[in-house]
C-alpha cells in the first residue's frame, strides 16, 4: 500500500486527464495526496502526474512547442503544488476539495490576467474542469476505500 496508493493517484490522474482531453484532475489528485500522504510524497505524486500529463500532451496530443504552452505547463505545476499545504490544513476532504479548486482556478486566473490571456476563463470551461475533478476525486476516493477495506479485511478475520 505504501507505494501502490501514490502510484495509483498519479497513474489514474494521468489516465483520466488523457480520457477527458486536457481536463486532468490535478485538484483531485493534489487534495487526496495531501490528505493521505506526507507533504513530500504528495508533492512527488503531483509532480509525477504533471510530468505524465506533459509527456502525453507533447508526445501524443501535439501540444504546441511554444513559450506560452511551456509557461502554462509550469503554472499548472506551481498552482497544483500550492494546493498540497492548503489541503493539509483544512479539516475535511470535501471542504479541502472546494477550497483547493477555488484556489487553483483563482491562481491560474491571476496569471492569465497578468499575461493578458484571460479570454479562456468562462463559466462553461470552469464547470467542465470542476466536473472532471469531481469525477477524479470520486474514482480515486473509491479506489482508496477499496484499498483500505482490503487492508483491514485480514485483521478482521483474525479477530473472529
Amino acid at each position: 500500500m505504501k507505494y501502490l496508493w501514490p502510484a495509483l493517484l498519479a497513474g489514474v490522474g494521468i489516465v483520466l486527464g488523457t480520457i477527458m482531453t486536457c481536463i486532468a484532475p490535478f485538484v483531485a489528485v493534489a487534495v487526496l495526496a495531501a490528505r493521505t500522504l506526507s507533504s513530500r510524497a504528495a508533492l512527488g505524486v503531483v509532480f509525477a502526474m504533471w510530468l505524465g500529463n506533459q509527456a502525453i500532451g507533447f508526445g501524443f496530443e501535439h501540444y504546441p512547442h511554444d513559450s506560452s504552452t511551456l509557461a502554462w505547463g509550469l503554472v499548472i505545476l506551481a498552482t497544483t503544488c500550492a494546493l498540497v499545504p492548503v489541503a493539509k490544513r483544512i479539516p475535511t476532504t470535501p471542504f479541502a476539495f472546494v477550497v483547493a479548486f477555488v484556489a487553483y482556478e483563482g491562481l491560474q486566473y491571476v496569471y492569465a490576467l497578468a499575461i493578458h490571456d484571460a479570454g479562456n476563463y468562462t463559466l462553461a470551461i470552469d464547470a467542465l474542469v470542476f466536473e472532471g475533478n469531481v469525477l477524479g476525486i470520486a474514482i480515486l476516493g473509491a479506489i482508496r476505500l477499496v484499498l483500505s477495506a482490503g487492508k483491514r479485511a485480514p485483521s478482521a478475520v483474525r479477530r473472529a
